[in-house]
């Protein structure tokens, strides 16, 4: 199966490829790209399409064409396709066991550690990729990497050929809730499926990561404050890419919110989750769901989580409780869900 993921391309970068429309080395193209909603799509020139890199996890190049852009955010499986796919690809030393250490409880040794990995490997910089890790089926599909121009904002937009996932052979029907802890929820009958927990820094060990940082120029501060925040990307990743694999086993169609980007914003605290979470819902989930073959429908978010799912009464959310006067205290994650894949697919008799 073919993937496809848009990302942002700073904003520094718009100047020139404004020019290089104009001198017709990025070509106009009447081609729909699923996922994108409008905004004018351009095919670079043929051999910069060839001659085509990523440099780092914010750094693509075309040619002699350089493009600061998040490619961060690519699941992880793409993301591992395009370091395969790429010469010399840059990254910080053990950025795969620090993200890893986020998805489990530390000891306060153990997190003081951590934070010193963090910035000790920080301020190496990042290093060309070693890695033995046995390849990934797949490839990076470089010829059909398209620049979009969507209102005065760039996007590049990259494509993957996957292995495609075996066709769900049946299971139940899944409402997802989405939100900061835990990043996601699914519930159907008889069956509730979370993410993993994340480990954040709190107390001690936000305490030690500013000590160590205290010294540093400003520059190498922000940059191991960035990296953090990538860091929790990351775990975020991960944790959704396992997920996902769950939910394919177990569903047979799958309902979710309707929600828009300044919806994320007013429940998220931190960037770096709810970019994550954005991610997955927009893009990766559809696009796994359409390949095995489960069918996904989007429902209005309102109320879901302010009535119960069992009688139908209003109720109140309070972290992570709910409260119905009539069947008492509830999982609000879960509650939740379950309205969500009523409203989504409760007209059926064999949804509910």
């Amino acid at each position: 199966m073919q993937t496809r993921h848009h990302l942002r391309i700073d904003n520094a970068d718009a100047p020139r490829l404004r020019e290089l429309t104009r001198k017709g080395w990025l070509a106009q193209r009447s081609q729909p790209l699923p996922g994108m909603f409008g905004g004018r799509v351009y095919a670079p020139d043929r051999a910069a399409l060839q001659d085509q890199t990523a440099i780092h996890d914010e750094r693509l190049r075309m040619g002699h064409l350089s493009l600061t852009a998040e490619l961060h955010r690519l699941p992880l499986t793409e993301h591992r396709l395009l370091i395969a796919g790429s010469k010399n690809y840059e990254q910080f030393e053990n950025q795969d066991v620090l993200a890893n250490g986020l998805l489990a409880p530390m000891s306060l040794l153990q997190r003081r550690a951590w934070v010193t990995d963090l910035v000790t490997t920080t301020r190496q910089g990042r290093q060309p990729t070693v890695t033995d890790l046995p390849a990934e089926p797949g490839s990076w599909l470089r010829a059909e990497t398209r620049l979009v121009d969507l209102d005065g904002l760039w996007f590049v937009s990259l494509a993957f050929e996957m292995p495609r996932p075996p066709r769900s052979q049946g299971g139940c029907v899944l409402g997802i809730d989405v939100g900061l802890s835990p990043l996601a929820v699914a519930a159907g009958v008889n069956t509730v499926l979370s993410t993993a927990p994340l480990h954040l820094l709190t107390g001690a060990g936000l305490r030690a990561l500013e000590r160590q940082i205290a010294g540093l120029r400003p520059g190498m501060q922000h940059e191991v404050e960035r990296r953090y925040e990538r860091l929790i990307s990351g775990a975020a990743r991960q944790a959704l890419e396992v997920f996902t694999d769950q939910i394919i086993a177990r569903a047979s169609a799958v309902s979710v919110e309707k929600l828009t980007l300044s919806g994320f914003e007013s429940d998220f605290v931190e960037r770096s989750r709810e970019r994550a979470v954005a991610d997955w819902l927009q893009s990766w989930l559809p696009q796994r769901l359409y390949a095995a073959g489960i069918p996904l429908r989007r429902v209005a978010p309102h109320h879901t989580s302010l009535r119960c799912h069992r009688c139908g009464l209003p109720g109140q959310r309070l972290r992570d409780r709910f409260s119905c006067r009539a069947c008492g205290s509830l999982n609000a994650h879960e509650n939740a869900a379950h309205n969500i894949r009523r409203r989504g697919w409760g007209g059926r008799r064999w949804a509910r």
